[in-house]
């Protein structure tokens, strides 16, 4: 009888300790599992570079969750995560006019003092979208801004948003008919016209005299239906990847005249969830120190097309050949324009969006629609 107890006890204890060991393998599993969430990338540029990281860092796993291509849709999608204290998303990449309203709310953990981080370096808005309160909420990603697309075999490119109107074909598609797009075009026509209702007037002609504002404006240029397109500096690789029929045929100018410039730029940061468990604190840092590397943040300029973020980035000998118009950002990385940054951003843009549709439709005068765009503007 002792012997048949003994041995009872004995499987007990065996099973209790495999538990344990199970238990511990599955915690450690989850503590270095991250997931990931992003905007849509086509070029694939983010997953090579995730799938690197795992290969470095072995038993460091980060899943991709990826999102829409639209602003409005991606806001709806995490902040509904993050207000509801969801764990589905660990690092998110979060646009400019996100941060200051995830973080004011509670929504994003404060970067530990173990990412290397030096402001300077970056253009002198960053820090003041990365910062609160004292403390950092997300380090920088990727910046984009916009420019004008043209076809040297339709034209020589010399023509701006003013000159569209004078032109007696305007062959041009306006970028930016909705949503947030359209906020980004109008706030270049406010600058370049030197007035918010100036600028409202004109972007009114834009629409009226184009015959391709619509959302199928890069098929309408890469189609040759259009001989100018806004866009943004992602979307060069876009026209220019291997199967374009117009490759090699297209060219860019920044948005501007003389030494002013008024072209909208959007920075976008990765952060982290604060209700993100702190076991994978670790496993998270290593990724965010991973994402500002010198030789991984030049693969996202040259992969997503976007622009280099560090000053001297525009140094490196191959950044010129990653994208005809990086060398011509160099010198104006300070004086790109950006939205404003305030926590009300998204219910301020989606008023003013509303205020320009009616000024548009004839529903509403010019000063409603001016007053609610000011607001977006810095």
């Amino acid at each position: 009888m002792k012997r048949v107890l003994f041995f009872l006890v004995m499987a007990v204890l065996l099973f209790a300790s495999g538990c344990d060991v199970k238990n511990e393998a599955v915690q450690t599993q989850q503590e270095n599992k991250i997931v990931l969430a992003i905007k849509r990338d086509t070029t694939g540029t983010i997953r090579s570079l995730v799938d690197r990281f795992s290969e470095e860092n072995s038993g460091i796993s980060v899943k991709i969750m990826e999102l829409s291509d639209e602003s409005v849709e991606n806001h709806r999608v995490l902040s509904s995560v993050l207000a509801g204290n969801e764990v589905t998303v660990d690092v998110m990449i979060v646009e400019d006019i996100w941060m200051k309203e995830f973080s004011s709310v509670g929504y994003l953990r404060p970067i530990d003092a173990g990412i290397d981080i030096d402001n300077s370096e970056y253009p002198k808005r960053l820090s003041d979208v990365m910062c609160s309160g004292g403390k950092m909420y997300g380090v920088p990603f990727i910046l984009d801004a916009g420019i004008m697309l043209y076809r040297t075999d339709l034209t020589d490119g010399s023509l701006n948003y003013n000159d569209f109107l004078k032109a007696d074909s305007p062959d041009y598609s306006i970028q930016g008919v909705d949503k947030e797009e359209m906020i980004c075009v109008i706030q270049e026509c406010i600058r370049l016209s030197g007035g918010v209702e100036k600028g409202l007037e004109l972007y009114k002609s834009l629409i009226e005299k184009s015959q391709y504002a619509s959302d199928n404006y890069l098929s309408d240029f890469k189609s040759g239906k259009t001989a100018y397109a806004r866009s943004w500096t992602s979307s060069y690789i876009q026209v220019q990847n291997n199967f374009s029929n117009i490759q090699g045929k297209v060219r860019t100018s920044l948005l501007g005249v003389g030494d002013n410039h008024y072209a909208t730029a959007r920075a976008y940061f990765a952060a982290v969830n604060s209700a993100s468990d702190a076991s994978k604190s670790e496993a998270i840092n290593k990724f965010l120190n991973f994402l500002i590397k010198e030789d991984v943040q030049l693969e996202l300029a040259k992969g997503t097309g976007t622009l280099p973020l560090k000053y001297k980035y525009y140094q490196n000998p191959l950044v010129a050949d990653y994208n005809e118009y990086n060398e011509k950002f160099e010198d104006c990385l300070d004086k790109l324009n950006y939205r404003a940054n305030e926590e009300e951003y998204t219910l301020l843009s989606e008023k003013a969006q509303n205020a320009v549709s009616r000024y548009i439709s004839g529903e509403a005068d010019i000063k409603e629609a001016a007053r609610a765009v000011a607001s977006t503007m810095e």
